[in-house]
């Protein structure tokens, strides 16, 4: 996930640790660990990315979700994702 790229997906720290850096990658701004999200800004609301973060430990696992993949399944809910992005605005 690099910074200032259209955001399309959110990620899951199964395994290992990532850090969240400045553009540069001068700073480290936090680091995540197992258990830990982050995209979920961009992907909700087609925003870029705000940060670089890169893996930490050389065997990192991450789950992906892909907005496209998410909007599908809650049209298949009959989700009122309209509603819902409302509360966050």
């Amino acid at each position: 996930m690099t910074h200032g790229e259209l955001g399309t997906d959110m990620f899951f720290i199964d395994r290992g640790k990532c850090e969240v850096v400045s553009a540069d990658g001068g700073t480290v701004f936090a680091v995540l660990q197992e258990g830990a999200f982050f995209g979920e800004t961009a992907l909700f609301f087609k925003r870029t990315r705000t940060a670089t973060v890169r893996a930490q430990d050389q065997f990192t696992i991450l789950y992906v979700l892909n907005k496209r993949d998410l909007d599908n399944q809650l049209r298949g809910l009959d989700f009122d994702i309209a509603a819902t992005m409302n509360k966050f605005i």
